[in-house]
């Protein structure tokens, strides 16, 4: 499932962590227009500062993500990316 693909091409960059998609596309109700939701779990530190290293180490290396945007001021703090070679959007949160 292309849910699942896209996950796995994440989990090289949160070795320490594990990463678990929800929302509508694990519950197969997404339309065109959804994102896939992340969860990253594990790890022990801040949320904020979590997120923060892993858009670090997608913007230093070369992988099929864009990050797109870091709300990390939000009560839930998401980091938002682009899967390149499908265009879907995926929102990380902790």
């Amino acid at each position: 499932e292309r849910c699942r693909s896209i996950v796995d091409e994440l989990r090289p960059l949160v070795l320490e962590s594990s990463l678990e998609p929800f929302g509508s596309y694990l519950q197969e109700t997404c339309c065109e227009a959804s994102d896939l939701d992340v969860l990253l779990l594990g790890g022990g530190c801040d949320p904020r500062e979590r997120l923060s290293e892993l858009a670090g180490a997608l913007d230093s290396r070369r992988t099929p993500f864009e990050v797109v945007h870091r709300i990390f001021s939000a009560r839930v703090p998401v980091l938002r990316l682009r899967h390149v070679g499908s265009s879907l959007p995926v929102d990380v949160t902790c």
